[in-house]
């Protein structure tokens, strides 16, 4: 079951991110990424994060996400982050995430990673960006879309 993070797991949290390091699941501070993989890390994004919600059963922790604000030239942008030991996981933890955003919501992972279906499936978009390199990319999410007809007309 998904639940909000509450400094009670903090131990079985921090647990979780050491044994389970996703290349994926990172902030950025100072321009350079950081991965969340020790206290110090995993407290910035708590503090820059909303929603942030683990999945856990008999005290283990199977999975960890939120939204973490990125602010790029002055416009915050929201990051989805996840971390999950497999993909039922991942795909829990992020209808959670996109049933309580009211943002778009962007996410960058891993051309080669066995999340990005569940993205696809749950109407991401690709996005072209220049600070794109070979092995990412960049998605989107706008639970807000608006849907046009075949002549450009807002239905």
């Amino acid at each position: 079951m998904v639940e909000d993070y509450k400094n009670k797991y903090e131990f079985n949290l921090t647990y979780f991110i050491k044994n389970n390091i996703n290349s994926d699941f990172y902030i950025v501070r100072n321009d350079r990424r950081k991965l969340i993989n020790d206290n110090k890390t995993l407290k910035l994004f708590l503090k820059q994060s909303k929603y942030v919600r683990i999945i856990e059963d008999k005290g283990d922790i199977l999975g960890v996400s939120g939204i973490w604000k990125f602010n790029d030239n002055n416009i915050i942008k929201e990051y989805v982050k996840i971390n999950a030991i497999n993909t039922d996981i991942f795909e829990k933890l992020l209808v959670v995430t996109i049933w309580n955003s009211k943002k778009d919501l962007f996410i960058k992972i891993k051309k080669d990673s066995n999340f990005l279906y569940i993205l696809r499936n749950k109407k991401f978009e690709y996005l072209e960006s220049e600070k794109s390199n070979n092995s990412e990319i960049l998605m989107s999410y706008s639970k807000y879309k608006k849907n046009y007809n075949s002549k450009n007309k807002e239905i």
